[in-house]
């Protein structure tokens, strides 16, 4: 294949994925790719999606066959990203649902890999569906916290209370509220 003879002829755009013997564009390419050449020849965007489609059904497969825990994660936030793409809903029903049941095993790692995925897709959120951001920046404290970067998480945190409160989101202040008292626990401040 065309990308075989890169590959083997020492080429830095294509890159191995060693696990999975697939060969894969290197990160900037592809970007560069999906930028000026996408666009051009899909702009609605239907066969990116019908692709995404197909890619959801190969990692549902792949998933449930890949024996290494660590492994699985990296493709589950890889098909979240084919999620979002296809229908921001679903991308987000799937992020919430793995997110959490990430951070109830403590699996922090899947945790950043998946919190990725959805901001790769923040402005399209936003846009549509202005509370899922928000929604997004709690998680993104939570992590903070969890990775001690404590400062973050008390800014994110504070501001997310405020937009939750304005927005009418009080179902959801428990939450952040939970987590200011997780924060002031860790500084002492309690």
């Amino acid at each position: 294949t065309v990308l075989d003879n890169l590959y083997r002829g020492g080429s830095s755009f294509v890159k191995l994925r060693e696990k999975s013997g697939n060969y894969q564009l290197h990160d900037k390419i592809r970007d560069l790719v999906r930028k000026y050449v996408w666009d051009e020849r899909d702009p609605d965007k239907d066969t990116r999606r019908y692709l995404s489609r197909q890619m959801i059904s190969y990692y549902h497969t792949r998933i449930g066959s890949e024996p290494d825990e660590r492994e699985r994660e990296v493709l589950q936030a890889e098909r979240l990203y084919h999620e979002f793409y296809v229908d921001l809903e679903t991308g987000y029903e799937s992020f919430d649902r793995l997110f959490r049941e990430a951070d109830n095993k403590r699996y922090i790692s899947f945790c950043e890999l998946l919190l990725g995925a959805a901001k790769m897709f923040r402005d399209e959120i936003s846009k549509l569906h202005p509370d899922w951001d928000i929604f997004i920046n709690v998680y993104d404290a939570w992590l903070n916290l969890k990775l001690n970067k404590l400062d973050v998480a008390g800014r994110v945190l504070k501001k997310s209370w405020k937009e939750l409160e304005n927005n009418g989101w009080h179902d959801r202040l428990d939450e952040v509220l939970n987590s200011l008292g997780y924060l002031a626990r860790m500084q002492g401040d309690y």
